[in-house]
C-alpha cells in the first residue's frame, strides 16, 4: 500500500492548524497547557481537548502540537474540529492593515 505525507490543513476562525513532519528537536519549549490562542477582548480560547502535548515555538502563538490520540479542538464561537492523532504545527492568522502599514495578528 502507498502512503502519503499530504498534509492536513484545519482552520477555526482566526486559527491554523497544519499537519507537519517537522522534526520534534526543533519544535521548542514544552508548555503546561492546550490553548492555541485565547483573545484579549472576549477571553474565548481555541482550546484542544484529549490527549495531547503543546510545544511553544520563539514566535508569539505559534506552537507545536502532538495529540498522542484523536483530539478535538473547540471555541466558544466555532463548530468542535475533530483533529486526528499526529504532529501540527499552529499559528493564527495575520492580515495587513494598509493604512497602519503593518501585519497583525486576527483576533477573534
Amino acid at each position: 500500500m502507498k502512503t502519503t505525507n499530504e498534509i492536513k490543513k484545519y482552520q477555526a476562525g482566526g486559527c491554523i492548524i497544519k499537519s507537519t513532519i517537522v522534526s520534534k528537536k526543533e519544535w521548542g519549549k514544552k508548555v503546561n497547557h492546550l490553548i492555541l490562542q485565547k483573545s484579549d477582548i472576549s477571553q474565548h480560547a481555541h482550546v484542544v481537548k484529549g490527549k495531547a502535548v503543546l510545544y511553544a515555538t520563539n514566535k508569539a502563538d505559534e506552537f507545536y502540537l502532538d495529540a498522542l490520540e484523536n483530539v478535538i479542538l473547540t471555541h466558544e464561537e466555532h463548530k468542535e474540529i475533530k483533529l486526528p492523532k499526529g504532529k501540527y504545527f499552529c499559528y493564527g492568522v495575520k492580515e495587513f492593515d494598509p493604512f497602519e502599514e503593518e501585519i497583525r495578528r486576527i483576533r477573534d
